[in-house]
């Protein structure tokens, strides 16, 4: 389980079912294709990619866009966005965030770390853990001034994630796949003013155990077979919510019901 489909099942079981049962594509959203757009802009420098912020980005955003134009059938007028950030807006903010990372990298004197003969550069980890199988891409491990370990996780939003859940899920996933601890995390915000874009976060509590228990509970639940939804704020800007049966006017069979929750 990657650690996004962990959240989903967390925050609402009718989401998770929808996409990793049913296999229904996510209504797109731009805020998504600007993110993943800027994640592969900022690879392509600490991967040593000859060009400028505004070149990686334009590619990476070509490559994105096109992907996620032939995953779905919705035409672009039609897709997601929060706050009028649209394709213009991210055609304009996106390279404006790549080069918050280099100038970022060039000042923080932050080294990569090679871990076990490959680059800290979007780290895959899948070890076991509590019965499921952790599945993940580590944004970055760095080794910080003072020599210690960091994994670091870039955010596009405009906020930092509430929980380091995220970062201590990553933790464990080194630990167990490659034998190195980090005990301090971070978030890197490209929309936030030089100095306050780094976030570090003391992620030492995210044991195996800790994991485990929640890995656990997750694979209980899947078992369980009982899916129920969360509805809330979110529910507005969710990409599953033409699917979701506690959304819809009438149920159809585009609104399936998990047969656990059936009446």
């Amino acid at each position: 389980a990657s650690y996004s489909s962990a959240q989903d099942m967390m925050g609402c079981g009718l989401r998770w079912w929808l996409k990793k049962e049913k296999g229904y594509t996510e209504h797109p959203a731009w805020w998504s294709v600007g993110g993943v757009a800027v994640h592969k802009a900022t690879e392509a420098y600490d991967l040593g990619k000859d060009g400028t912020p505004d070149g990686w980005f334009a590619d990476a955003w070509d490559e994105t866009l096109a992907e996620q134009v032939q995953a779905s059938d919705v035409d672009p007028e039609f897709w997601r966005s929060s706050r009028n950030q649209t394709q213009d807006w991210w055609l304009k903010q996106g390279s404006v965030m790549v080069q918050s990372w280099v100038d970022w990298r060039e000042e923080s004197g932050w080294d990569i770390l090679e871990v076990n003969g490959r680059r800290g550069v979007e780290l895959p980890v899948s070890p076991m853990v509590g019965g499921i199988r952790l599945k993940g891409f580590i944004d970055r491990v760095f080794v910080d001034t003072n020599g210690q370990v960091v994994i670091m996780d870039l955010k596009t939003g405009a906020r930092k994630p509430d929980s380091a859940l995220q970062l201590g899920y990553y933790r464990v996933g080194m630990m167990e796949e490659y034998g190195v601890t980090a005990d301090w995390g971070a978030w890197f915000l490209p929309r936030k003013k030089p100095g306050e874009q780094m976030v570090t976060e003391d992620i030492g509590k995210y044991s195996v155990d800790y994991i485990a228990r929640l890995t656990g509970g997750f694979k209980a639940q899947v078992e369980s077979g009982i899916f129920l939804p969360n509805t809330s704020s979110w529910c507005g800007s969710c990409g599953m919510r033409k699917h979701c049966w506690a959304q819809a006017q009438q149920i159809t069979d585009d609104t399936p019901i998990p047969p656990g929750v059936s009446v």
